[in-house]
């Protein structure tokens, strides 16, 4: 698994790393049910996470392995945060955030979403 806990202004964010998968659906849906099987053994509302999307492509099967994955995450889920998206990227991410329901926003600075993630409620 390439994502992991990281540490921002002493806070837990963690760090989902879909980068680079292009268009290997199988090895994104791998890193995605790892992630996944991660954050299901948090608390509820404990989760503050930053997605980076850089060089994967959201082809339809990607966006509905998110769309699968927001619905299993979403009540561990206080915070997401989207980079690496651009384009129809961005169309898609807005459409998983509008059906996952939950607070997910799309930065184009890591830090700027990092900032956020770990922002007062």
């Amino acid at each position: 698994m390439k994502s992991r806990w990281i540490r921002w202004r002493d806070h837990e964010v963690l760090y989902q790393d879909f980068t680079g998968f292009r268009t290997d659906l199988d090895a994104l849906a791998r890193e995605v049910g790892d992630v996944d099987a991660l954050i299901t053994r948090q608390p509820a509302g404990s989760i503050r996470a930053l997605a980076d999307l850089t060089d994967t492509t959201a082809s339809a099967g990607a966006v509905q392995l998110f769309k699968d994955s927001a619905a299993q995450t979403k009540p561990f889920i206080a915070r997401q945060a989207l980079i690496g998206i651009h384009g129809m990227k961005r169309y898609a991410a807005q459409t998983v955030a509008l059906f996952a329901g939950q607070p997910m926003r799309v930065f184009e600075k890591r830090e700027d979403a990092l900032d956020w993630l770990v922002s007062p409620d």
